[in-house]
């Protein structure tokens, strides 16, 4: 339990020095941000191996203390309360690995239940209404013939980036980062961040293959207000992210750095380098140091004998009182005990607060997201509008312009038949 809470930390500790390092450099580039993170995420899965073997000894040398008590060692008996935080650690941990498990059933199922296209690595599934990606499948819906080729080259092009990228099962292992470090906020941020990062490097993708940003903005807007309840499924569009990736395909798509091997290399070692220094643990060992040699007895002088007195002479004294019994063992196991419950209170009121975080943070996130999407639902409804009121103004122009020039052409007719009439023959 130690080395997991331990290994969470110094997780946390190398997030914040690669989150200030990035934000230092002001690099836009959502591909090399994304690996940043997958080899975070990956040196926080190998935490707890490293703490154990990046060691350092520390040798101190202390001076011997004797017992109080000689020939007698109290041992502390195993304290309670790091038991049911385990517990309640193993009971958290198995929830979350226990929705992992189901989820990936349930997509996995999908997958089997669908049918082949006639397009590479797509099949087709009765069971949804929009795009999905599962393992390194792509599965549209029934409807999807009847789409125009705009849009069908678009949504291939945003699902064959997700199989590409391996986003399927960088979304799992995100997730059982999370499952193992449920405790630590940075873990569920770590996983919404490259959740974002991965339908930013798609929507390039698929812009590419769409006139303008809008069209795709509405296409997206279509699938995410009918999106399936798929949990491992990798969904074109979610409810969730929808606001915030449409404001920025509306806002124009930033420029991206190209990922470089040069730059990967970079990257790879900026992260072993940080995660090797966070795993190093050191190990204090204190040893006894050398006594000087006792000194030599010294040779007893004989007592001189003694001079019998009469017991008369000389009153009996009292005896003195034995000396009390030594508690020194009973005063250590009530202070461990002691010290055991003040830490067990820290730590369950340490849980309770990110509880309580996540848990806000969760909820604030849903309600900003259910707001933003009305509001570009509105925003998108009163657009199309507009164009359509644009659209009726200038059919209703043209046709009083073509009644017009017909109008024109009959009174030329008439007048120029009027004249032919009245010329002399």
């Amino acid at each position: 339990m130690n080395v997991i809470f331990e290994s969470a930390l110094r997780s946390m500790a190398a997030v914040c020095i690669v989150w200030l390092v990035w934000k230092a450099f002001r690099i836009r580039s959502a591909a090399l941000e994304r690996a940043l993170w997958i080899l975070m995420i990956a040196g926080s899965l190998l935490m707890p191996l490293l703490t154990t073997t990046l060691q350092v000894t520390l040798v101190e040398a202390v001076e011997a203390v004797e017992s109080p008590v000689a020939g007698e060692v109290s041992p502390l008996p195993a304290p309670r309360s790091g038991n049911a935080l385990w517990y309640g650690y193993c009971a958290i941990a198995g929830v979350l690995f226990a929705r992992i498990l189901i989820g990936l059933f349930l997509a996995l199922r999908l997958r089997w239940r669908s049918v082949a296209a006639d397009l590479t690595g797509v099949r087709i599934s009765s069971e949804l209404r929009t795009p999905v990606v599962v393992g390194g499948t792509i599965l549209l819906p029934l409807e999807y013939m009847e789409w125009s080729e705009e849009k069908l080259s678009a949504v291939l092009a945003h699902e064959r980036t997700h199989v590409s990228n391996g986003d399927f099962f960088l979304q799992i292992a995100a997730r059982v980062h999370a499952a193992i470090f449920w405790f630590n906020p940075l873990t569920w941020w770590l996983m919404r961040r490259l959740a974002e990062l991965s339908e930013i490097i798609c929507d390039q993708a698929a812009l590419s293959n769409m006139r303008n940003g809008d069209s795709y903005a509405a296409l997206l807007l279509e699938f995410s207000s009918r999106a399936d309840p798929t949990p491992l499924a990798v969904a074109m569009a979610r409810p969730s992210s929808i606001g915030q990736r449409i404001e920025r395909i509306l806002a124009g798509m930033p420029h991206d750095t190209p990922l470089t091997a040069r730059r990967w290399m970079l990257s790879t070692l900026m992260i072993g380098l940080i995660t090797a220094a966070a795993s190093v643990s050191i190990q204090r060992v204190a040893i006894a140091a050398p006594q000087p040699p006792p000194p030599p007895p010294q040779e007893r002088k004989a007592p001189p004998p003694a001079v019998p007195v009469a017991p008369s002479a000389v009153p009996a004294q009292p005896a003195p009182p034995p000396p009390p019994p030594a508690r020194t063992a009973d005063e250590q196991l009530e202070t461990a005990l002691r010290r055991l419950e003040e830490e067990k209170a820290r730590l369950t009121a340490r849980l309770d607060e990110i509880r309580a975080r996540v848990e806000a943070m969760r909820r604030g996130s849903e309600g900003q997201s259910a707001e933003k999407v009305a509001a570009m639902k509105s925003k998108f409804a009163e657009t199309t509008a507009k164009v359509a009121a644009e659209k009726a103004i200038r059919a209703a122009k043209s046709k009083l312009d073509a009644d017009i020039e017909e109008r024109i052409r009959a009174i030329v007719k008439e007048a120029v038949q009027k004249e032919l009439a009245n010329r002399p023959k």
